[in-house]
């Protein structure tokens, strides 16, 4: 439960569920972001507050960095996601 853990996260939001469909997510820089901001905003008011805020202040999935466009985007995304995913 939320008081247990001090955060949710929706079936839909964990990183294998994100993983599976990353490469042909066209918001996939638009869903990462929200659920980044539902993560820290299920914190709120649980001890985890403190420890879960700002913590992916530092994740900009809309950055220009990642690609001029929004497909470039989507696609170092999708890779950097797919990369962590093949890790044992």
């Amino acid at each position: 439960t939320v008081e247990d853990k001090g955060f949710f996260i929706l079936p839909s939001q964990l990183f294998e569920n994100v993983v599976k469909n990353a490469s042909q997510n066209e918001n996939l820089n638009e869903d990462l972001a929200n659920i980044f901001q539902d993560i820290e905003k299920s914190a709120i008011g649980f001890k985890s507050e403190d420890d879960i805020k700002g913590l992916f202040d530092n994740l900009d999935t809309r950055s220009n960095v990642l690609g001029g466009t929004v497909p470039e985007k989507n696609k170092r995304l999708s890779d950097i996601l797919n990369g962590i995913n093949s890790i044992n």
